[in-house]
């Protein structure tokens, strides 16, 4: 019987998983349509998992973005819904994760918040002031590069690079070995 449940958990993970990966992809992609078919796919899970304000809170999201004006529609199907470091394919991220790897790692930094944490005033200058100093920073090195406002744009995931093939390579040897 234990053998057979396992076997039945086997087979039925992958079906369970692939709404979340589905997500994932629509993301990284900024492809709208295929984000509110796989977030669909997802709320029947939030309400086997007990998740239920996920899945009440999420019903109603996935009503209000199926209902929005044709002006926001527009925009949102050009991948404007998600953020990118660089253009390209496969990274795009969440708001949170990019105010993570931008806002709060300059914080963190020298010219950042530490030692300015206690002088509320201080610290308020540098929040109010951080984007136009990032947007002048931007420009800067826009015109060093000659490059008018153009991003670079990234073809490929930084898991396809030579460094990550030897890296993996030399992993897949060492387990081989063990």
């Amino acid at each position: 019987m234990r053998s057979r449940l396992g076997f039945c958990l086997y087979m039925t993970l992958p079906q369970c998983v692939y709404p979340y990966h589905t997500y994932i992809r629509a993301k990284r992609e900024g492809d709208w349509l295929l984000h509110l078919a796989a977030f669909r796919q997802m709320i029947p899970y939030f309400f086997a998992a007990g998740h239920f304000n996920y899945a009440r809170y999420g019903s109603y999201y996935l009503r209000s973005m199926e209902n929005l004006p044709q002006h926001v529609l527009d925009h949102i199907l050009k991948g404007e819904h998600v953020m990118h470091h660089l253009r390209g394919l496969w990274n795009g991220i969440w708001s949170d994760q990019f105010t993570e790897s931008t806002f709060m790692r300059l914080a963190h930094t020298s010219g950042g918040i530490i030692g300015i944490t206690l002088k509320p005033e201080a610290l308020k200058v540098w929040a109010l002031s951080r984007h136009i100093c990032c947007q002048i920073l931007m420009s800067l090195k826009d015109t060093e590069d000659g490059e008018d406002n153009q991003m670079v744009c990234q073809t490929y995931h930084n898991e396809e690079g030579n460094g990550r093939i030897i890296s993996d390579a030399k992993d897949r040897g060492t387990a081989q070995e063990a």
